[in-house]
């Protein structure tokens, strides 16, 4: 009979990779971060291109302090997916952390390229430009994101305060 020779899939099936990333999402968003780990963690091992895996596992590890194994996966996003926007910011404000601000620079300035009306993109950008010293063109780059995201205006007069 046909149904007999219907084979039910495993749960190692690279076709449930989307699922556990899914569940590890929907488990970030509560909090439950160790829980999440597992569910990417699985995601990339049934499926390792899965670049969204990646770049959510890279974003808890950036939260928990995992500076390196952040990196680790945003470098193997954008691997993947040269064009990922988010892992460039990502990786960007990760190496802002670390103090290596050029290659910081070259990263939020490739997300911006990608995505030139991200508020958050010119924000971080003109961190990243502060942080080495740049204030003019990182003032021209917090101006842009309080013009995008009015919301922003608060941390862009913050801004002017501290490079008064």
């Amino acid at each position: 009979m046909l149904w007999q020779s219907w084979k039910r899939p495993s749960p190692l099936d690279p076709a449930y990779a989307e699922a556990y990333s899914g569940l590890g999402f929907a488990l970030q968003r509560q909090g439950k971060l160790d829980e999440a780990v597992g569910r990417f963690q699985e995601a990339i091992e049934l499926k390792p291109e899965l670049d969204e895996a990646h770049n959510n596992l890279g974003a808890i590890f950036l939260q928990q302090g995992r500076l390196d194994d952040a990196i680790d996966h945003f470098r193997q996003v954008l691997r993947i997916k040269p064009d990922h926007v988010q892992a460039h910011q990502n990786l960007g404000a990760v190496l802002v952390r670390q103090g290596k601000l050029e290659e910081a620079v070259s990263h939020l300035s490739q997300a911006l390229e990608l995505q030139p009306d991200s508020a958050e993109g010119h924000y971080n950008l003109g961190l990243a430009l502060a942080a080495q010293g740049n204030h003019k063109e990182a003032t021209a780059h917090m101006f842009e994101a309080a013009r995008i995201n009015p919301a922003l205006d608060g941390a862009f007069q913050d801004f002017q305060r501290m490079r008064q």
